[in-house]
């Protein structure tokens, strides 16, 4: 198997503590009924609209499964990563609101 691809322990006890805290404050939030900025939520949409938008490129091309933006046009790639990093913001200040 690629070994070289395979992230760290201290990475993993990252990740997974990331995980963790972000899951308990979401249903924390959700419990309270407390979502402090909702519309940061139309950032995850924009994100998701710029990754479908990428996806569909390469479904168009006959891909049908891809992981990554390797064999995307650099726009569709562009476009990609900005899709996930408008997601992952949108998806935090949805749920943190404040401490964003």
């Amino acid at each position: 198997m690629f070994h070289e691809n395979m992230p760290s322990t201290i990475s993993k006890i990252v990740i997974i503590g990331l995980v963790a805290l972000v899951s308990s404050l979401s249903v924390r939030n959700i419990y309270y009924g407390t979502v402090h900025k909702p519309w940061f939520y139309l950032l995850v949409l924009a994100g998701f609209a710029l990754f479908l938008t990428a996806k569909l490129s390469l479904f168009i091309k006959g891909e049908l499964l891809s992981y990554g933006c390797k064999s995307m046009a650099p726009w569709a790639a562009n476009a990609y990563r900005v899709g996930y990093w408008f997601m992952i913001v949108g998806g935090l200040g949805t749920f943190f609101g404040p401490v964003i």
